[in-house]
């Protein structure tokens, strides 16, 4: 499948946006070279010689699936206002889910089937996820909890050959976690290490930086023990998402509501 040249503006927006690192053509070659080769990275859920097999598909008139360009993920950067508005001005449909204060963070197109996927991070850092143009949330594949999603994720998969969408999703489900669990430790690790070497007070508690309350020291340890197992479920996120879309900037996921 070949992207088709329609509306000048749309090309012109998806130009741009894939310059500005923001769009990422899953089913392309450009995607592919990129990835590790097998013996570089066992668990890489992409390999350098993955388009091998598409290509295979695509010249195979006996098989439905055709999946070369036809999954686009776009990263919608808070800080790029201009590459947003001209998103809205070329899809109307989106303008009333930019109003409120949880906006998507990601659109997926699916050129085949002509779906559009929004998902971000809600209250709670909680993942929501719909089709502006569909009257119901989407389940996304269990981890937002509401919607009827089976049978339009279904579609939307169709020609979905390694299962991408399957692992984007799981990486962001994992961040989401991560993160709220995070959020809701004292302070932050750094700071709860220095108390531990500062040492008790005199009523033999741990004080974390300002705070009124104190802890033993059995549960700053713990607080410790919490902080890395969440960050090396984050790191392990941003490792998948980091495939989609290389870069330091996935703070900006954390809404900080709760």
């Amino acid at each position: 499948m070949k992207i088709q040249k329609g509306n000048p503006q749309a090309m012109e927006l998806l130009d741009l946006l894939k310059k500005e690192g923001n769009l990422t053509n899953i089913y392309s070659q450009e995607f592919f070279d990129q990835q590790p080769t097998y013996d570089e990275s066992p668990d890489a859920p992409f390999y350098k010689n993955g388009m091998d097999w598409i290509n295979e598909l695509e010249a195979d008139r006996s098989e439905n699936e055709k999946p070369k360009h036809h999954l686009l993920y776009i990263f919608l950067d808070e800080y790029k206002k201009e590459l947003i508005d001209k998103l809205l001005a070329l899809c109307p449909s989106l303008d009333k889910h930019f109003d409120g204060l949880h906006k998507p963070d990601f659109i997926i197109l699916n050129l085949y089937t002509k779906q559009m996927l929004c998902v971000g991070f809600g209250r709670k850092n909680q993942i929501f996820a719909y089709d502006p143009t569909y009257s119901d949330r989407i389940d996304f594949f269990g981890i937002t909890g509401s919607g009827d999603g089976g049978k339009y994720l279904k579609r939307f998969m169709e020609h979905d050959c390694y299962e991408s969408l399957r692992d984007f999703a799981q990486a962001l489900a994992t961040l989401s976690q991560a993160m709220f669990d995070q959020d809701h430790l004292p302070n932050n690790s750094e700071l709860i290490e220095i108390a531990l070497d500062e040492g008790a007070k005199s009523d033999g508690l741990y004080y974390v930086d300002d705070d009124e309350e104190g802890y033993t020291k059995e549960e700053m340890e713990s607080f410790l023990e919490q902080y890395e197992d969440a960050q090396r479920r984050e790191d392990e996120a941003l490792k998948v998402l980091n495939i989609f879309f290389p870069g330091d900037r996935w703070w900006e996921l954390n809404t900080g509501d709760y």
